[in-house]
């Protein structure tokens, strides 16, 4: 049953990003200038940006995209209070370290346990990929990932992720958003990868 769950929410995720532009068609975009951050800062500027976060399980609004516009992610978190889940925090995250000039993707770990699906954010730094869970930074991977193949790529990120979500994980959504600010999905070995 828990399989036939996750199977649902894999394609519920993959097919209904058109709700987002729906809901958000209306909700003017927020421009964030570029921003200088040292990767030993990340960790201290999510401290900064997770005291204004309120976990909020997501409505009946949220089903299918689940994902506010980053940018107004950001701006919430850094001017009053942000109420969402885990995908709200870490699209702050995302827009926070593309700002910064960083390769990032929001991720998505499908689990066997359906309750422990989970959005975290992977972003590249001098072809290390690094993990942000909410307001910790994990190097997922001992070296680069320049020698990878793909099956270790992949093998590593479902341990790492089988192990933040305490629940095996099974699929794998890598998300970017266009300047447009409409997101996308993307294979994460090929976007990390490519320099």
């Amino acid at each position: 049953m828990k399989k036939l769950l996750a199977f649902v929410l894999y394609v519920v995720m993959w097919f209904l990003p058109l709700w987002y532009k729906v809901r958000y068609i209306f909700l003017k975009p927020i421009k964030h200038s570029p921003t200088k951050l040292d990767i030993k800062d990340v960790e201290k500027e999510l401290d900064t940006l997770i005291k204004n976060f309120v976990y909020t399980y997501d409505g009946v609004k949220e089903i299918g995209d689940a994902i506010v516009p980053p940018d107004y992610a950001l701006y919430q978190l850094q001017n009053s209070k942000l109420f969402d889940d885990c995908d709200g925090f870490h699209a702050a995250a995302y827009e926070l370290l593309t700002k910064a000039g960083y390769k990032t993707s929001l991720v998505t770990s499908l689990n066997d346990n359906v309750m422990s699906n989970h959005v975290m954010v992977l972003f590249e730094h001098d072809r290390n990929l690094y993990l942000v869970n909410y307001n910790t930074v994990k190097n997922v991977f001992k070296g680069p990932i320049d020698n990878l193949s793909i099956q270790e790529f992949n093998n590593g990120l479902r341990t790492l992720f089988t192990k933040e979500c305490n629940s095996q994980s099974r699929y794998m959504f890598g998300t970017v958003f266009t300047k447009s600010r409409w997101f996308k999905r993307i294979n994460l070995y090929k976007f990390f990868k490519n320099k």
